[in-house]
């Protein structure tokens, strides 16, 4: 019977460390390590896109690590901003999205390689609803949804920028 084999990131939070491995049914094997980029001190999110990268989400931002070239280490993506990245994900058409503690959401749009910062705008009805982003998600429809610490659900009008806003009616 051949052996399946699983890749499997592990993150360490002290010291931070990423050990990539393949596991099989009767072993482990850790080949490489790599730190995370300027000092990074936890991650909060990590998720593998469609091209085998590991994002990191930290409390300083967004790191990559591409498993194919590990002794690089990671890419801090500097673009993003110095704050807790708290989801993360990638969409249908192949961009990322962060959502961070206080400064909304991140948008990378790997087409044109650079960051769309959506934020929280005073008096703005149809705005983001909460500086701080816990959750995103992607549904069959393409549509993005939007979990706030404070402001309820958001679900986001890509082609006009505008959310519509969810919340308890207590």
């Amino acid at each position: 019977m051949k052996k399946q084999k699983f890749p499997l990131y592990i993150l360490f939070a002290i010291p931070l460390m990423l050990y990539s491995s393949t596991i099989t049914q009767d072993s482990w094997e850790v080949f490489k390590h790599a730190g995370l980029a300027y000092g990074d001190d936890g991650a909060m999110q990590i998720f593998e896109d469609s091209k085998g990268n590991i994002w990191v989400g930290t409390g300083l931002g967004v790191n990559r690590l591409d498993p194919k070239n590990q002794a690089l280490g990671f890419t801090r993506f500097v673009q993003f901003g110095q704050h807790p990245i708290l989801a993360s994900f990638e969409d249908s058409r192949g961009n990322f999205w962060f959502g961070t503690e206080g400064n909304g959401i991140v948008q990378y749009d790997v087409k044109q390689q650079r960051a769309i910062h959506i934020k929280r705008q005073a008096g703005q009805p149809d705005g983001l609803s909460d500086h701080t982003i816990r959750s995103l998600f992607e549904d069959a429809q393409g549509i993005l949804w939007v979990g706030t610490e404070t402001g309820g659900i958001n679900k986001l009008d890509q082609q006009k920028r505008r959310f519509n806003h969810f919340k308890s009616h207590n």
